[in-house]
């Protein structure tokens, strides 16, 4: 009776190897955690959860496009477009709250029957908010200085350092302590690495980088405990409409400071669109998965984008910064290591 909603979406193959069997199908993280409790108490060991194809595509999909992103708005931010950062940030904002209000309107359309409004009492909507306006901001200045790919190293950094920082948290690691440790080190090292091979590089943009990723965890961790309370995975729409508000609503304030109506039709769509491909379409992808799955558990899949970050900035700005290329690959294998290790589910034989 737990699963008669969902059984009938769950297919069954029993693989080549003898004793293995794949169990398809889409359930939420409560239903995937009583079933393994349940195929436990079975007896059932070594099982593990991955991810439906369809979800995989999708993430496909998010990692091409954020791991593109910094590379595109240094483009944006540099000649022949040289569009300042607090312009950017304020467009971004604005085609992002409007993209986000046409998207729930038309799944309001769409919808058969009347759901409930978004809770906006809850401090954690405030907070995410307040966290998406203040990560696009400080994306925009920081890549005025800095290279996409020191930018992702210091974001990897700041948005690996408190999942890892909390694995130390209500559990008994024992010998297994290593892993933890050298992964946290170095998350610390990466952003003084670049200071140390980099003394050029101004620390304001050093701090940008690491706000923006602390702002992007912020902005994931309060997103996903605001589902789990208020229960809005079919109201994701209409949660986005709003959370985009609150964000805009902040950067108003911004705008005494910036030229938007000096900025050419040719600026302008650059922004917009790269608004709605690097920003909105992966937002609504990634936090749509979510409804299914732990971000934690999707960390691993993002390692891959550095190459597609390094490739696009070699192809538009023709440059390499070896000093900070061999912290980041060295984070992205140990962060991977860490979160294969301590955050996936498997049982014991």
């Amino acid at each position: 009776e737990t699963y008669h909603l969902v059984m009938h979406r769950l297919q069954t193959r029993r693989l080549w190897l003898p004793g293995r069997i794949t169990l398809k199908g889409i359930l939420s993280p409560l239903q995937e955690q009583k079933m393994m409790e349940e195929l436990r108490s079975l007896g059932v060991s070594n099982v593990r959860s991955a991810l439906h194809p369809s979800q995989l595509l999708a993430l496909i999909a998010v990692i091409v496009l954020w791991t593109l992103d910094p590379v595109i708005a240094k483009a944006l931010l540099s000649l022949p477009l040289a569009i300042p950062p607090l312009d950017v940030t304020v467009t971004r904002l604005f085609i992002f709250f409007v993209a986000c209000v046409c998207l729930a309107a038309v799944e309001r359309f769409r919808r058969t029957s009347q759901l409930r409004r978004i809770p906006l009492k809850d401090p954690l909507l405030w907070l995410a908010g307040a966290s998406l306006f203040g990560m696009a901001l400080c994306t925009y200045l920081s890549l005025q200085e800095l290279l996409p790919q020191q930018y992702v190293t210091l974001t990897y950094a700041g948005g690996a350092f408190f999942p890892v920082l909390r694995s130390f948290a209500g559990k008994k690691l024992g010998t297994k302590i290593l892993l933890p440790l050298v992964t946290l080190a170095l998350i610390i090292a990466s952003p003084l690495t670049l200071f140390l091979f980099r003394p050029e590089t101004p620390w304001q943009s050093l701090g940008l980088g690491m706000g923006a990723a602390i702002g992007f965890m912020i902005l994931t961790v309060c997103t996903d405990e605001y589902k789990r309370r208020h229960r809005i995975q079919a109201r994701l729409p209409d949660f986005f409409a709003v959370l985009s508000g609150i964000g805009f609503f902040l950067c108003i304030c911004l705008m005494f400071w910036t030229g938007l109506p000096s900025l050419s039709p040719l600026q302008f769509s650059a922004v917009a669109g790269h608004t709605i491909l690097f920003t909105t379409l992966p937002y609504f992808f990634f936090y749509k998965i979510l409804t299914t799955k732990e971000w934690r558990r999707l960390v691993t899949y993002f390692a891959p984008g550095i190459i597609l970050t390094l490739l696009g900035q070699v192809l538009l700005f023709g440059s390499i910064d070896l000093a900070s290329l061999l912290p980041l690959i060295a984070l992205y294998a140990l962060t991977f290591g860490f979160y294969r290790k301590y955050t996936y589910t498997t049982l014991p034989e």
